[in-house]
């Protein structure tokens, strides 16, 4: 996902249906990185999503866990 992505930008994009076909989904340098996590637990079509990736995100050990204990993605093989 780009640095200049928006929130805004950000929240349409997880929310589409078409996000249920994607398997991996990389965040790098981004500071949306707190916004995506809120937005991907809260997302019924990221299902098939086996790869998460949150590169200098500036993520915590709370959003960490709410990723990793999230039942929605019990297809997710790999969180970095």
């Amino acid at each position: 996902v780009s640095p200049e992505l928006t929130n805004a930008n950000l929240e349409v994009l997880l929310a589409s249906p078409m996000m249920g076909q994607l398997m991996q989904l990389v965040f790098t340098n981004n500071s949306s990185g707190r916004l995506a996590v809120e937005s991907i637990c809260g997302n019924p079509h990221l299902r098939n999503l086996t790869h998460l990736t949150f590169e200098r995100c500036n993520l915590d050990d709370h959003e960490a866990f709410s990723l990793s204990t999230n039942p929605r993605l019990s297809n997710l093989r790999r969180l970095d």
